[in-house]
């Protein structure tokens, strides 16, 4: 039986990670890669993870009558940016001395 043991990158000391970057040259990889390798797989993971969340919230809200739905999450989204002044908005005129004759 083929047996799959996973292992947390994170939790791995620094004995541990030499270990296994030296196992992994023996297989033709770079010093150093096999660890860098996986933490970047885990953020990967855990990223199309998020996405997929985000995917599934926003289906929710798909149909007829889910408008205000959508405009709840929208405003959840937002809820915590600072909105800036448009570019268009009128800006206040400089100063200027009295004219003098």
């Amino acid at each position: 039986p083929d047996i799959d043991v996973e292992v947390d990158v994170d939790e791995l000391n620094q004995d541990q990670v030499t270990d296994l970057n030296k196992q992994a040259t023996t297989y033709g990889m770079a010093e150093g890669d096999f660890v860098r390798m996986l933490r970047k797989d885990k953020e990967e993971a855990e990223a199309i993870k998020h996405a997929k969340a985000l995917e599934e919230e926003k289906a929710m809200y798909s149909g007829r009558r889910s408008r205000r739905q959508r405009r709840e999450f929208r405003e959840k989204r937002l809820k915590g940016r600072k909105i800036s002044p448009p570019s268009y908005a009128r800006r206040d005129s400089p100063t200027y001395d009295p004219y003098k004759r």
